[in-house]
């Protein structure tokens, strides 16, 4: 069952308002980022904090899940990416055929407010949506 690109994907524990955005829209947004939290090092592991773009952070994070379902080969993902203006959060939904199953992976971003602002002034952000 590929992902709803028209309405979207609800989500346990999320609002039920929210808005489908194109994900193209957040791989054009490089300057979106979030924080996050790696192991690095090969004979001294010590945890780093690095900064990545939101975008490359949910599919890193996706492609993470699905390597620890047991895939390691290239994959063929459908994504959709949801907003949620009430909770300033956005949330990736990846969706792969794992060994003939679909697996899906949620990889959701709570936005700061600077962030939203920023989204806000070039009018990438919308706090209040009916779908």
């Amino acid at each position: 069952m590929p992902l709803d690109h028209v309405n979207g994907e609800r989500i346990d524990g999320m609002d039920l308002i929210y808005r489908v955005v194109p994900v193209e829209k957040y791989k054009e947004l490089p300057g979106l980022t979030t924080l996050v939290e790696e192991t690095s090092g090969s004979k001294f592991k010590r945890k780093v904090t690095k900064q990545y773009p939101i975008w490359a952070a949910a599919e890193r994070f996706a492609r993470m899940a699905y390597s620890k379902a047991g895939y390691s080969g290239p994959l063929n993902v459908d994504c959709i990416a949801q907003e949620y203006g009430r909770a300033g959060v956005v949330c990736f939904v990846f969706c792969a055929k794992i060994f003939g199953v679909e697996q899906f992976v949620v990889a959701p971003f709570e936005l700061t407010d600077e962030q939203i602002a920023e989204m806000k002034v070039i009018g990438q952000w919308d706090e209040v949506t009916v779908n």
